[in-house]
Order: C-alpha cells, then sequence, then structure tokens
C-alpha cells in the first residue's frame, strides 16, 4: 500500500509542476492524393442577338438580254359550228398557214385545196383555200 501512496503522491505532485517546454515540430507528412472531379456545371443562358447591320447599297444593271423573235399572231376557227362534246378547231396563222387539232391525233398542218373531215362528233367536211376555211 505504500506503494501505492507513493505513486498517488508523485502524480498529484507532477499535476501542480509546471510545463515544460514545447518539443520539435515533426517532419511534415506525405501529400495527400488529388479528389474526386466535381459534377460538371449546367449550360449557361443563349446570349442576345446581336444588331442588324446596315443595308448595303443595290447592285449595278446587268447588261440587255438579246431580243426575241416575232410572235406570230394566229387566229381560232371552228370549221362546223359549236358542236356537242369535244369540239375541234382550227389555228388560221398570220402568213395563211392552217394547223388542225385533232382529237387522238394532235396538231397538224393542213395543206390548201384539200377536202378534210373533223373527228369530233360532228364530222363535218371543209377545205382550205388561200388561207380561209370554207364548210363543205
Amino acid at each position: 500500500m505504500k506503494k501505492m501512496i507513493l505513486v498517488g503522491l508523485i502524480l498529484l505532485l507532477g499535476a501542480c509542476a509546471e510545463d515544460g517546454k514545447d518539443g520539435v515540430d515533426g517532419k511534415p507528412g506525405k501529400p495527400g492524393m488529388n479528389g474526386t472531379p466535381g459534377v460538371p456545371g449546367a449550360p449557361g443562358n443563349p446570349g442576345r442577338d446581336g444588331l442588324d447591320g446596315i443595308p448595303g447599297t443595290d447592285g449595278i444593271n446587268g447588261i440587255d438580254g438579246v431580243n426575241g423573235i416575232n410572235g406570230i399572231q394566229f387566229s381560232i376557227v371552228d370549221p362546223c359550228g359549236d358542236g356537242v362534246g369535244p369540239d375541234e378547231v382550227l389555228l388560221i396563222m398570220d402568213d395563211g398557214r392552217v394547223l388542225a387539232w385533232y382529237l387522238n391525233v394532235g396538231l397538224s398542218l393542213l395543206s390548201p385545196n384539200t377536202t378534210y373531215r373533223t373527228t369530233d362528233t360532228q364530222m363535218c367536211y371543209f377545205m382550205v383555200v388561200d388561207g380561209e376555211v370554207e364548210e363543205l
């Protein structure tokens, strides 16, 4: 028991004593590992539209094109008069030529002084004489 009292007394005396001097700092430790990357940021808001530029000047006029060919004048003649159903007609050109539009045939140049018959429902006969159409 004496030993225990002695140890207790030493401890008590040690608690009442003054602190001693701090010791020398230790060496720095090794650097730590890098942290994990952070989450990417959200996209930013779009920027405002820029101002319109000033209007440009007009370009220079181009050169004139080549003159076109003269047109042809013609008149439309119904050799049999108005009839029932599709009606074939003749085109009389200003130079005296006569063109016929025949059903299921198309456009045909007619010869002068020749007798023709339409292929529409009227089926009338006519002749071209000196650029004129005469019903027969």
